[in-house]
């Protein structure tokens, strides 16, 4: 039950970054993160772990990004 609790919280935490960061939601902070999904881990163990799922979904953001260059440049090649 531990794993299934731990893996809803982490679901809940790329979600709400996932918020902040593609669509600009100003409700959703990192303390309201940590009070939410994570109330009993140290606050420098929960910016930690914080950290490594934004920098998750900035490494997603930037690879939907190159993919969408990608398929441009396909497109300009085949047309040639």
């Amino acid at each position: 039950m531990a794993d299934a609790e731990a893996a809803k919280s982490l679901s809940g935490l790329l979600n709400g970054i996932a918020q902040k960061v593609y669509y600009n939601n100003s409700e959703i902070t990192e303390q309201l993160l940590k009070r939410e999904l994570f109330p009993e881990l140290p606050q420098d163990a929960f910016t930690a772990l914080h950290d490594k799922m934004r920098g998750l979904i900035k490494v997603n953001q930037m690879l939907k990004k190159m993919a969408d260059i990608q398929e441009s440049i396909d497109r300009i090649v085949h047309r040639t």
